[in-house]
C-alpha cells in the first residue's frame, strides 16, 4: 500500500511540473527573450532577422519588376509570412503621413517603382520579445533621384505551437513588426 501511495504522489508531481513548464512565462511570445536565449542563440536569431529585412526589400524589388499576376500574387503571399497579423506601414514614399494596409503599401510601391537597397543594418537593442534593428534605407526613384532614410525596424521573435502529427511542438518564428523613420 505504501507502495501505491508513493508512486501515486511521484505521478501527481510529474504531472505537475509539467503543467508548469507548459504554462511557463519563458515560453510565452510576450516574454523576454533576452531571458529565454542564450547569447549566442540570440546571435543566430539577430543574423536570421537581418535576412528576414533583406529579402523583404528584395521581395518588393520584384514586386516592382514583375507583371505576372500569379507571380505577383506568390510574391505577395512570402511578403505577408514575414510580418505579424495586421500590421500597419507608414508610407516612406510620402514622408509618412499615412498609415497604410500591407496590400495598400504594395499597390504605392507598385505604381512609384521605386527600387530599394538597404545597408549597414545592426541590432539597435533587444527589447521584450523583439529585436530592434537600425538600418539605411536608399530608395531608387524612375526620375533618378535617390534619397536614405534611416529605420528603425522592429523584428519578433514570437513561439508558435506546430503539429508534427500527434505531437505539437513549441518553434520560435521571426516575424517583422513595424518600422519608422
Amino acid at each position: 500500500m505504501r507502495i501505491v501511495t508513493i508512486l501515486l504522489f511521484l505521478f501527481s508531481v510529474s504531472l505537475y511540473s509539467q503543467s508548469v513548464n507548459h504554462n511557463s512565462d519563458e515560453f510565452s511570445s510576450s516574454s523576454n527573450i533576452s531571458k529565454v536565449f542564450t547569447p549566442i542563440v540570440l546571435d543566430a536569431y539577430q543574423e536570421q532577422a537581418k535576412s528576414k529585412i533583406n529579402d523583404f526589400y528584395s521581395y518588393l524589388n520584384l514586386w516592382n519588376k514583375e507583371d505576372n499576376l500569379e507571380t505577383k500574387n506568390e510574391i505577395k503571399v512570402a511578403i505577408k509570412r514575414l510580418f505579424v497579423e495586421d500590421i500597419k506601414f507608414q508610407n516612406f514614399l510620402n514622408n509618412g503621413n499615412t498609415d497604410l494596409t500591407l496590400d495598400q503599401f504594395l499597390e504605392k510601391i507598385k505604381k512609384e517603382k521605386s527600387q530599394f537597397t538597404i545597408s549597414k543594418i545592426e541590432l539597435d537593442k533587444i527589447q521584450g520579445n523583439f529585436f530592434e534593428m537600425k538600418y539605411t534605407l536608399t530608395i531608387n526613384n524612375l526620375d533618378a533621384s535617390n534619397y536614405n532614410l534611416l529605420i528603425d525596424q522592429k523584428v519578433f521573435l514570437l513561439v508558435e505551437i506546430k503539429s508534427f502529427g500527434t505531437n505539437k511542438k513549441r518553434v520560435w518564428q521571426l516575424r517583422m513588426g513595424e518600422f519608422s523613420f
